[in-house]
Formats: C-alpha cells, structure tokens, sequence
C-alpha cells in the first residue's frame, strides 16, 4: 500500500501565529516636564494582524490599528513561544497642564523608541501573544508596558 504525503509551504510557527488578534495595552508613563515627573496612565485597544514575510521562516510583520486610527508596524522572529520584536518608533501624545489642576498650555507629540519582547501562550485553538515593551524618548519614559492580544 502506498501513502502521500502533502505538507503545506508555510511553517507551523507561520500557521498557528499568523492571522487576527485583538489588542490592549495598559501602561504608566512618566513624563519628564519642566521641573515636574507626571505619571500618566497609557490605554490602547485596538485590532493587530500578523502577517508571515515570504521566503523568511519564522519572521512576520505586525500591523497594529488603534481605535483612533493610529496605524504602527513591527516586525518579530518567531523561536518557539518566543517573540523577538526589533525596535521600532512610536508617537506618543499627551497635554501639558498649568499646576496640578490646571490650565491646558499646550498638547504635545513625542517620538520614542520602543524595545520590545514577547511570549506566545496556547490554549486548545486559543493563541494569545504577550508583548512587554518599553519606551525611551525625549521627556517620556516607561518600562514594562504590556499588551495582550488575543487571535479570534
């Protein structure tokens, strides 16, 4: 008896993590103005799509798109339930008050440079990437900003 064999072109790590996820991200930045440090809390939700690069095993892009719209691209190697981020900018915005209760004096965007790592968690079909990144800029700095996103 004679069997066939057929194997698809994509990885496995292509297969199980590429696709559509939702996303939320939670964090606290600080914010380095004037002669103060502000801590402001930082929210993010929004959907991501990790799509596989052709003729690159176990690299991939990521597109995040924010509920408000903000698009951000990275791109990551898969090692197993490991995920290598190269660093990437980012475009903070925040407003800067007059004391602590204060008068608007203006709203501000800074570029910073995220680091970034992840892990990948599996449960049944469920795929769930953990990403801990962390910012440095300018006046704007944060460690250990978190983002789940969850495959549907």
């Amino acid at each position: 008896m004679m069997g066939l064999l057929m194997t698809s072109c994509q990885s496995k790590t292509e297969r199980t993590y590429a696709g559509d996820y939702s996303y939320n991200t939670s964090g606290v930045l600080n914010i380095y103005a004037q002669k103060d440090t502000i801590h402001v809390t930082h929210t993010e939700r929004g959907s991501m799509r990790v799509v596989p690069l052709a003729d690159e095993k176990n690299k991939v892009m990521i597109i995040r798109t924010s509920l408000e719209g903000k698009v951000t691209r990275l791109y990551g190697t898969f090692s197993g339930d490991e995920l290598v981020i190269k660093p990437y900018e980012y475009q903070v915005n925040y407003a800067e008050y007059e004391g602590v209760v204060g008068n608007l004096i203006s709203t501000k965007t800074e570029t910073v440079r995220v680091d970034c790592e992840g892990e990948v968690y599996h449960s049944g079909n469920d795929v769930t990437i953990v990403l801990t990144e962390n910012y440095t800029g300018e006046h704007i700095h944060a460690s250990k900003v978190m983002t789940v996103a969850e495959k549907y």
